[in-house]
């Protein structure tokens, strides 16, 4: 795994698919700094999840926004991260914003390794 330096107001992390869709992540660097603070895992890395071809998105639980989860494997570690789905931006790029990032729970973890995330 690798980590990264944060340097400008917003990092564009990773250019990933969402089920076919070329797309960007991007995230303030103070929510990335706090993240890699509270589970020792960088938004740099954790983007690496979408590189799994095994990787599994759903909908958040909560109601409060689009918010999706998705698992998958970065090296060894299977990894959660949440995230909003890409949307065009001004641009007309495929952009979404990362919320979060950890380590998969054992739960989470047994629910990807079975197919039933």
């Amino acid at each position: 795994m690798r980590n990264g330096n944060l340097d400008t107001t917003y990092l564009w992390l990773h250019i990933c698919s969402y089920n076919g869709a070329a797309g960007a992540l991007d995230v303030g660097p103070d929510k990335a700094a706090a993240n890699r603070l509270k589970h020792g895992l960088s938004f740099e890395t954790a983007v690496l999840v979408f590189d799994d071809p095994l990787h599994a998105s759903r909908p958040d639980p909560r109601p409060d926004g689009d918010r999706w989860h998705t698992i998958g494997l970065v090296g060894p570690v299977v990894v959660l991260v949440v995230h909003t789905w890409p949307e065009d931006s001004e641009e007309g790029e495929q952009v979404g914003r990362t919320i979060s990032a950890r380590k998969a729970t054992a739960h989470e973890r047994r629910a990807y390794e079975e197919g039933n995330f």
